[in-house]
């Protein structure tokens, strides 16, 4: 692995001076009309040369970077590193929108999908429309097994459907993982895992649901016990926010428990750590760590284009941009 591995990861060198940058940001979120972003999105890069004359259809140029970026990770898989679990993501997000579509009648929901991660979702979806599940991962196989007997049981709750899948997706996730020991990997999932905890847990309590809501969301695999989370459900913010100062997360409650956009900063946040644990390990050749890094910068740069598009798009306040916008990876 280790050849391959420095092969992949010199090639990525030459490839991150190509990330968005802070400068081209700027002039994205400064930009006065929809049609002169457009404009900064093809300088830099965007489309790969295409000349699409309508501006309305940065959509496309975005979806078409998305596509690349996606194609480019699977190109640079390397055996026996757990590298295939970054990917899974798409799959069980995509599985999520199709056993959705197939219970709700939905012939095409094309626009919903993300690229295909290791499977491709066509043929997911005439799997997962026949009932036909061997061909899928073991645990998505056994989710989906797990939502048809539900729904067949009157439980016919989207929510379900989420919790079912995303159990799987980090169960599948942290066996591909912990197999190989990249430590880099290792720390994103605890990390993933456990901000989803908080979140699902901030959101009950804001809610108002009961802690069943929260016993049946919460995912295993993280650094933050269950218990931890039990003794803290009908307590105080400040109960909650003081016992998190002991942990890695004490900064990020903080912001979640925080007014009403407190969940847009701790979502921002968490993309920032995210995105700070792969740059701080972009040098470490012999690691799996600056290709994912450069993935996940890519789609950080992605995300935050279409923050700012939207905004122009839709004439929003430029505050708002600036308190969902994420660090750069460049």
């Amino acid at each position: 692995m280790a050849g391959n591995l420095l092969y992949v990861n010199a090639r990525i060198k030459s490839l991150e001076n190509g990330l968005l940058n802070q400068m081209q940001l700027s002039r994205l979120v400064d930009a006065e009309t929809l049609s002169d972003a457009y404009k900064v999105l093809q300088e830099c890069g965007y489309g790969a040369g295409l000349q699409i004359e309508d501006y309305r259809s940065y959509e496309n140029l975005i979806s078409l970077k998305e596509q690349e970026a996606v194609g480019f990770f699977k190109e640079n898989l390397i055996d026996k590193s757990g590298l295939d679990a970054v990917l899974l993501k798409n799959d069980y997000h995509n599985a999520k929108v199709l056993i959705k579509a197939k219970y709700l009648r939905l012939d095409d929901v094309t626009d919903m999908l993300l690229p295909d991660g290791l499977f491709d979702s066509a043929t997911m979806k005439t799997e997962i429309f026949n009932d036909v599940y061997e061909n899928l991962p073991k645990d998505m196989a056994e989710a989906l097994d797990a939502v048809d007997v539900a729904f067949a049981d009157g439980n016919r709750s989207p929510r379900l459907i989420d919790i079912l899948l995303d159990k799987a997706m980090y169960k599948d996730m942290s066996a591909r993982i912990k197999r190989y020991k990249q430590q880099a990997l290792v720390e994103w999932l605890i990390l993933t895992i456990d901000t989803a905890n908080i979140s699902a847990f901030v959101r009950c309590r804001r809610l108002g649901l009961e802690k069943a809501f929260f016993d049946e969301a919460y995912i295993e695999g993280g650094a933050l016990a269950r218990d931890i989370f039990d003794d803290l459900f009908d307590k105080s913010d400040e109960a909650f926010k003081d016992k998190m100062k002991y942990t890695d997360y004490g900064d990020l409650v903080v912001l979640a428990v925080d007014g009403d956009n407190g969940m847009v900063r701790f979502e921002t946040a968490v993309d920032n750590r995210v995105n700070k644990l792969f740059r701080d390990n972009k040098y470490d050749m012999f690691s799996v760590a600056p290709i994912v890094g450069y993935y996940m910068g890519q789609l950080t740069e992605i995300k935050v284009i279409k923050l700012a598009m939207s905004t122009l798009k839709n004439k929003l306040d430029t505050n708002l941009l600036k308190q969902r916008l994420r660090e750069l990876y460049a």
